[in-house]
């Protein structure tokens, strides 16, 4: 799609101003806390999301986290993969 690809190309391309040094120092932090973040992720965020109504009900209505055991695997591991991704 013509939109998607424009949105692609200008966002694939590093800022003048981004800090390489600043970037890699990020993302060594981010790898070195990795374990600790997906447990907070889990433990804290996740569960403890369940507790706020209005979380609980943008869930259900989108299937995340709920219903079936695929539903709740593909949820977690898009989440990861975003991690990830950033990382």
């Amino acid at each position: 799609h013509p939109d998607m690809r424009r949105l692609m190309d200008k966002y694939s391309e590093r800022p003048d101003w981004l800090d390489e040094a600043k970037l890699a120092e990020g993302q060594a932090l981010m790898v070195r806390f990795l374990p600790v973040a997906v447990y907070w992720m889990y433990y804290a965020s996740l569960v403890g999301g369940f507790s706020f109504p209005n979380i609980t009900k943008v869930l259900l209505s989108t299937g995340y986290l709920c219903g079936s055991a695929e539903n709740v695997k593909k949820r977690l591991s898009d989440t990861f993969r975003m991690v990830l991704s950033v990382t």
